[in-house]
């Protein structure tokens, strides 16, 4: 944390502290924000006229996925 301001993280964390219980609650808010992402971009998608912006809500949709895996991977090493 060389360039970070620590009243920042102290911050933060006294935030979290204060609305989480646990990282595996602060993973399952985040992996539910994914799939909530997930579903808006491909409504989004679904509604564009341009095939440009269709791929492209396609591709943020496709990402949220690949978010999602990686909270799912954390949270499945048993480290939470």
């Amino acid at each position: 944390m060389c360039c970070r301001d620590r009243r920042f993280d102290d911050d933060l964390g006294d935030e979290m502290a204060g609305r989480f219980e646990s990282v595996g609650a602060v993973l399952d808010f985040a992996i539910g924000n994914e799939v909530e992402a997930h579903a808006f971009y491909l409504e989004l998608a679904a509604r564009a006229d341009v095939a440009a912006m269709r791929q492209v809500f396609e591709e943020f949709a496709a990402e949220e996925l690949r978010h999602k895996a990686k909270l799912e991977a954390v949270q499945g090493d048993g480290s939470t």
